[in-house]
């Protein structure tokens, strides 16, 4: 029994080993590029962005490239996400922020233009 579970645990640390330990470093979000032709959105009324609970708890900061359209009211709407870093980590916040702000009202055709935002999150040291 004793061998099984050594045999176990050995293979347990073997089989993870490859896993990276420690917080994955985003650097600075890559630089507009004028991707599709879009324009980066300007927020006129933003709200803070919380601070993901387990992102602060690693001390982790990181960024995430929005996609979206503005209505007549100046709301974003039809979200999707483009690059990101670390993974997904902030994206559920971004989802739960962007739709809070205020942007320049889009009418007519304009409203069905994408835009794009790059949010940032740093975390202070």
């Amino acid at each position: 029994m004793k061998v099984l579970l050594l045999l176990s645990t050995v293979f347990l640390v073997t089989s993870c080993a490859h896993l990276k330990s420690g917080p994955v470093e985003c650097g600075e979000p890559p630089e507009y590029t004028g991707e599709k032709n879009l324009e980066v959105a300007e927020p006129i009324k933003v709200t803070a962005a919380p601070y993901p609970k387990r992102q602060a708890y690693k001390k982790q900061s990181g960024w995430v490239k929005v996609y979206f359209k503005v209505n007549e009211h100046g709301k974003a709407y039809d979200l999707r996400f483009g690059e990101s870093c670390p993974g997904d980590a902030f994206k559920r916040t971004v989802a739960k922020t962007i739709p809070k702000w205020h942007f320049e009202p889009q009418y007519g055709e304009a409203s069905k233009q994408e835009l794009s935002y790059t949010m940032t999150f740093s975390f202070e040291k």
